[in-house]
């Protein structure tokens, strides 16, 4: 009986758990001739997958990938519930402009800017202009945690797919023929959750065949593996608030998306999100990426202050739900940001190695772009090429050379 063909998957998060769905999904996907497997160095939507907002929009970027993708996560919100099982649902976006510099926090002022009247958790006082973005058909939000743990369920379910923690920590090409020759991961023994230890000192090594393939969806960890890849890590922090209508479970707060600019004084400004959720609100701050990627086994480390300031200003802006309420999770992640002038990102496709395939860089899009990206990697990988839509101007090895 021949070997059957292996599809190496490296990161448990949205991207690497939706390609794993997707491959299954393929109608040339065949379970008695090709297995998946799965291998995680923490866990499964431990980084930013888990730590995301997770607003979606028909317009994300780039356009093709975002409205193909906005598409596809309502379908599978209708085949599987999503409104149940991952807190899918639409909602209205707006710009809101604020000013709070000094003189300015009084009841005696007041912009007045005429908010929607749905939008009564925000106190209008320092509101100085708002736009709508978008209505609720083209913009809509999932719980990106329960979203990556359900479509990972939902693949499992082909009975085809392994589960394997550890670090990979090399990527063997054979220079001769650049096909892939194998690569070396570290066990990891998982204790609770986000929680690892090294079960063993010495690697594991697997040697691959020549249909077998690799596909990289680490995020901003691409480089540790592949060293000429042009993705860094800018470092994003968030905090999830229990408001006080949240409080026992029940939520009255009308869902928003809210991009904000915030004039603190003369000179600086703070442009922190926040989207109101089925069951917390979540506010997220600037990107940093001046800071050192952690070692992918290891939980991003929180900046208390960073959180402070979060809080702060977003409680000034809504001082009772958000003021009232209480600060349930503190967290930071890094966003995979692809350092090319000509091309936003992400990079999907093939490499310039034989069947070592890629999926990174998608910086805030992430959540929304992960289902056509597992779609699309799905194609490359059956098809050979990417049928769903047109995405030749993310193909990585416009970008880098691994064989260089």
């Amino acid at each position: 009986m021949s070997k059957k063909e292996t599809i190496y998957i490296i990161g448990g998060g949205i991207i690497g758990c939706t390609t794993a769905y997707y491959l299954t999904k393929h109608p040339k996907f065949d379970k008695t001739k090709t297995q998946i497997i799965i291998l995680e160095s923490n866990d499964i939507a431990c980084a930013a997958s888990g730590k995301a907002g997770g607003l979606l929009a028909s317009w994300a970027f780039p356009t093709k990938l975002g409205e193909l993708s906005f598409r596809l996560h309502q379908s599978l919100a209708i085949e599987y519930q999503g409104d149940i099982n991952w807190d899918y649902r639409h909602l209205p976006t707006i710009t809101l402009d604020a000013d709070l510099t000094t003189g300015k926090d009084n009841n005696e002022v007041s912009y007045d800017m005429n908010l929607p009247p749905n939008l009564n958790w925000i106190d209008p006082k320092y509101v100085t202009n708002w736009t709508k973005l978008s209505e609720k058909d083209s913009t809509a939000q999932v719980h990106p945690y329960k979203f990556t743990k359900f479509i990972l369920q939902k693949a499992m379910e082909s009975h085809c797919i392994t589960l394997i923690y550890g670090k990979v920590i090399n990527i063997n090409i054979n220079d001769e023929t650049e096909h892939l020759q194998s690569f070396e991961y570290i066990p990891i023994m998982k204790t609770t959750h986000n929680k690892s230890l090294v079960s063993s000192s010495t690697p594991n090594e697997v040697n691959l065949t020549l249909e077998d393939k690799i596909i990289l969806c680490t995020g901003p960890w691409v480089p540790k593996l592949l060293p000429q890849c042009p993705i860094s890590g800018m470092k994003a922090h968030s905090i999830t608030i229990e408001s006080k209508d949240h409080m026992g479970g029940n939520c009255n707060i009308e869902p928003y998306a809210l991009f904000n600019e915030i004039k603190l004084n003369d000179v600086d400004l703070y442009t922190p999100e926040i989207y109101a959720r089925k069951h917390d609100i979540y506010v997220c701050g600037e990107g940093d990426n001046m800071t050192e990627l952690p070692d992918p086994m290891k939980d991003v480390e929180v900046n208390p202050g960073e959180c402070d300031k979060l809080y702060k200003y977003a409680s000034m802006l809504s001082p009772i739900q958000i003021g009232q309420g209480q600060i349930i999770r503190r967290q930071a992640c890094f966003l995979p940001v692809l350092n090319v002038a000509t091309c936003s990102g992400p990079l999907i496709g093939e490499t310039d190695i034989n069947n070592l395939f890629m999926a990174s860089g998608h910086s805030c899009w992430g959540i929304n772009n992960s289902c056509a990206t597992g779609k699309l990697i799905s194609e490359l990988v059956f098809d050979g090429e990417a049928t769903s839509c047109n995405i030749d101007n993310l193909n990585p090895q416009l970008y880098f050379q691994v064989s260089c």
